[in-house]
C-alpha cells in the first residue's frame, strides 16, 4: 500500500469535503 500525502496532509478543499461526508454518515446513522 503506497502512502496517500493528500491523506496525511490533505487541502483545506478536501477536508471541507470529508467533513460534510463525515456529516451526512453521522447524520443518516442517527436516523
Amino acid at each position: 500500500m503506497k502512502r496517500r500525502p493528500d491523506i496525511e496532509v490533505p487541502p483545506k478543499k478536501l477536508v471541507g469535503e470529508i467533513t460534510i461526508q463525515e456529516s451526512s454518515k453521522n447524520t443518516q446513522h442517527l436516523l
